[in-house]
């Protein structure tokens, strides 16, 4: 007898066990759901986080949770949709208005992406005179470029920058690799374009663009040592500064294309987890 009394009393003490247990998960969940719809959408998650591991056995708690939780993960997305497409608006207006200043040289049959440049640095702008030209893609790939012209080769791969009070910078050194270092010669003249992108120009276009009034020195380097000097002519100066402030608004528009189709997939993908009832374990 005393055997059935102490099986009857762990029953017992096991349904009120389950039950308090049940009551605290729902009373979490409960919570969790009141944060949402306070608009308090990161607390709410972490209730719900903190669901899953105090309550693992509660599975119809836990079940509302997981719906709770991709509601709230939709709410995030639809938001962050709405608010890239509202910036991109913006930076499309931006690009349209500064484009106005650009030419686009792009060859149809050859190239998927174009470059655009300064009206001023066009090349039949600039023909027989060695400048710093820049020029940035339609992706956003901003690239300062060095052009050499003279009757012989100094073969230079690098530059220099400096101001009178000594403070200077410089490029990486940038190999011939047929693409962005090379050489031509036309009736005993030589040409030598070598081009610096952004994570190669060694802050270069960063401190033209954070010394508008300073005369800045240009020295030509072929591994090291300095080959020709000349100095930053205004006009090209205000076509690296402009081009790079393009550049930045372009590569904005990128990543807002991109957050667009990140938001736009995970909503769809949502959209069909809510109108399945799956089960948690299954996600």
């Amino acid at each position: 007898m005393k055997r059935i009394y102490l099986l009857f009393f762990l029953i017992a003490a096991v349904a009120v066990g389950c039950s308090n247990e049940n009551n605290a998960a729902e009373s979490r969940y409960t919570v969790a759901r009141q944060m949402f719809e306070a608009g308090q959408w990161a607390e709410a998650k972490q209730e719900l986080d903190s669901l899953k591991v105090l309550y693992p056995k509660q599975v119809g708690t836990l079940r509302k949770g997981l719906t709770l939780m991709r509601t709230i993960e939709m709410s995030e997305q639809e938001r962050n949709f709405a608010y890239c497409d509202s910036l991109l608006t913006v930076k499309l207006e931006e690009s349209q208005s500064l484009s106005k200043n650009f030419v686009l040289e792009k060859d149809e049959e050859y190239q998927d992406i174009g470059q655009w440049v300064y009206k001023n640095q066009l090349i039949e702008r600039n023909i027989e005179r060695s400048y710093l030209r820049s020029n940035v893609s339609e992706k956003g790939e901003f690239a300062l470029v060095s052009i050499y012209f003279g009757r012989g080769a100094i073969n230079h791969n690098a530059l220099k920058v400096s101001i009178n009070s000594g403070e200077f910078s410089e490029t990486d050194v940038i190999p011939r690799d047929g693409g962005n270092n090379y050489t031509f010669t036309d009736n005993g003249n030589v040409s030598e374009i070598v081009s610096y992108f952004t994570e190669k120009d060694g802050g270069v276009t960063a401190f033209i663009d954070q010394h508008p009034k300073d005369r800045i020195k240009i020295e030509y380097l072929a591994n090291g040592k300095t080959k020709h000097t000349i100095f930053l002519a205004g006009g090209d100066r205000k076509a690296i500064t402009e081009t790079f402030g393009y550049a930045a608004v372009l590569s904005d528009i990128e990543h807002l294309k991109r957050e667009l189709e990140k938001a736009k997939s995970r909503i769809e993908y949502l959209k069909v987890k809510l109108s399945d009832n799956q089960n948690p374990e299954q996600d």
